[in-house]
């Protein structure tokens, strides 16, 4: 029931419910763990994944539950020949697998849950989501893209359609209409 938020100046803030402390997560300082920009994060099972964005990289922190929760040493997670660069955002569907969106090259990287690279999809994305059926939303510039039926199976070849879900249209910003008064 923990809430994870990352933050630009290199730490996870960590929200339990029920407590009124905030707790953060961050690696150590000065060392080879140490996070620079971390963009994404997701909790799964004891395990907490951070995309540790200008280090290109992907840190576990094993997690023990309590109030407040401890974080082991992290690891960094070894994506062997996928093409990670400038890890952005990072979710998982319900079979486990990991999606990530490599930022630097364009590119959402699907692992299994073992961080095995199953295949790449070409879009660009600024945050994403995944639902039951492994559909895949997308946020990108003014819009909200779906990948449908993509299948996650061992192959380097996208699949699955790509179509527009939302499309918004930048408006010019006007004057507001409600400005306050000052009624003492």
């Amino acid at each position: 029931n923990n809430v994870y938020v990352v933050s630009q100046n290199d730490w996870v803030y960590v929200f339990q419910q029920g407590v009124t402390n905030v707790y953060s997560l961050s690696a150590s300082f000065g060392g080879p763990t140490t996070l620079n920009v971390p963009s994404g994060v997701v909790k799964v099972g004891n395990s907490v994944y951070i995309g540790d964005t200008l280090n290109n990289r992907i840190l576990r922190f094993p997690e023990t539950p309590g109030t407040p929760p401890t974080y082991g040493a992290p690891s960094t997670i070894n994506v062997g020949s996928a093409p990670l660069l400038n890890p952005y955002a990072i979710t998982t569907d319900w079979a486990g697998n990991f999606y990530v969106h490599s930022g630097g090259n364009g590119v959402i990287l699907i692992f299994d849950k073992n961080f095995n690279w199953l295949q790449q999809i070409s879009v660009p994305a600024w945050g994403m989501t995944v639902d039951e059926n492994s559909n895949i939303y997308v946020a990108s510039t003014n819009s909200v893209l779906e990948v449908r039926g993509c299948t996650v199976e061992p192959t380097l070849t996208p699949t699955g359609t790509l179509s527009p879900l939302v499309t918004a249209t930048p408006t010019p910003t006007s004057t507001p209409t409600n400005t306050p008064t000052n009624s003492m």
